[in-house]
């Protein structure tokens, strides 16, 4: 996290809740606090190494709140050492942190706006993206909620977002269509690690048992995106990469049908479904005509019971040179993952830089952003953060 400079005197600022303002509505909601979209009252506000951009996202949290519980406190600690830990590069697919600040109510932590998550992008259907398919057995019509391009464009970009974190030896832990973030575009980023775990003993993030990693949270992840493993866990096994990789299966199914595979009505009876499936008593990924065959094959493997069977590791470091001449290393980890046929006529090299998102999922994005439109920012340090 770079230090951030006063345009007066070109000094390290201190900042307060004052130099922003807020705008009404909550971009989210968590168990530790409420992100809110924020603008920089200055125009031009400059960061050591480049531009701050001038809207931000704002994650408040009430210090009363977090001091209840150490478990509270390792969570913020733990999101805050992560975020900074990530270079600033505008390619990177983690949520960029510009600075964090503490005042006698909360804290606060200033980061790179989106205001779009995934499973805000499922649920807005644009006006020329909207279609369905017919069931062969029962010739009823289908939903279908994103498109094969769409998905296979937001799932080529998760791979890469995945391989970024995990080169780190991070494992997000809480991988869910409400923690992907979707720029205006196109460009996909992860957030909220505060239940992230860092595993220095097991670079790849094996799963091997590790006496120097403790697990000190009470929160394990989300029910319709949990994997076996962690649900029969019994508090000895370290976090590992599969566990990521089982999620990422469950968030292309929820791409295309609009839920996770073990959605049901409840969190208890989903865990019942997912032990029922690591159990061998159902051991069948559910079926829905909007998967077309090849992300079928790719959603069967990723949730392969053996947490091994997922994908084979095989980390390379690869320098790649783009349009400004600077040199980067991309870690391609997930080889078989990237060659599998469902990214056919992915262009990995360029992804993101020059490849455009397809035109249906622009045209859900455009829809998206006009919806979320122009609201009155209030004043930050007239706001009480409870109001809302």
């Amino acid at each position: 996290m770079n230090p951030i400079l006063d345009e007066d005197n070109d000094t390290p600022k201190s900042w307060s809740i004052a130099d922003f303002e807020i705008r009404e509505t909550v971009l989210g909601k968590g168990l530790l606090g409420t992100v809110y979209h924020g603008r920089f009252k200055r125009k031009r506000t400059t960061m050591v190494n480049g531009e701050l951009e001038r809207d931000v996202a704002i994650k408040v949290m009430d210090r009363t709140t977090i001091m209840k519980k150490q478990e509270f406190i390792d969570m913020v600690m733990n999101e805050r050492r992560i975020l900074s830990s990530f270079s600033s590069s505008s390619r990177q697919h983690v949520i960029k942190l510009y600075l964090s600040f503490i005042d006698i109510q909360n804290l606060f932590m200033v980061m790179e706006l989106c205001s779009c998550d995934l499973a805000q992008l499922v649920k807005c259907r644009g006006s020329n993206s909207d279609y369905s398919v017919v069931d062969c057995k029962t010739r009823d019509e289908v939903p279908v909620f994103l498109d094969f391009t769409s998905v296979q464009y937001l799932s080529a970009q998760l791979v890469m977002a995945l391989e970024e974190i995990h080169s780190k030896n991070c494992i997000h832990c809480d991988l869910k269509p409400e923690n992907i973030l979707i720029k205006n575009n196109g460009w996909l980023k992860l957030t909220d690690f505060a239940t992230a775990r860092i595993i220095p003993s097991c670079p790849a993030g094996s799963g091997e048992k590790s006496k120097n990693t403790k697990c000190h949270y009470l929160f394990i992840g989300t029910a319709d995106y949990l994997a076996p493993e962690v649900l029969l866990d019994d508090g000895n096994e370290t976090p590992s990469v599969y566990q990521d990789l089982w999620s990422f299966g469950c968030i292309m199914y929820y791409m295309f049908v609009g839920q996770s595979p073990f959605h049901t009505q409840s969190d208890c009876l989903t865990f019942q479904k997912i032990y029922n499936y690591a159990m061998n008593m159902d051991t069948s990924v559910p079926f829905s005509p909007s998967i077309p065959t090849v992300a079928m094959d790719l959603i069967s493997q990723l949730l392969s019971i053996v947490p091994s069977q997922r994908t084979k590791l095989d980390s390379v470091a690869v320098s790649v040179t783009d349009e400004q001449e600077e040199t980067r290393t991309d870690t391609k980890q997930y080889e078989d993952i990237r060659g599998h046929s469902f990214f056919c006529g992915i262009q990995w090299h360029i992804l993101g830089d020059i490849v455009k998102p397809p035109d249906q999922l622009s045209e859900r994005l455009r829809s998206y952003y006009s919806i979320y439109g122009d609201e009155t920012f209030l004043d930050g340090s007239n706001l009480p953060f409870d109001f809302f």
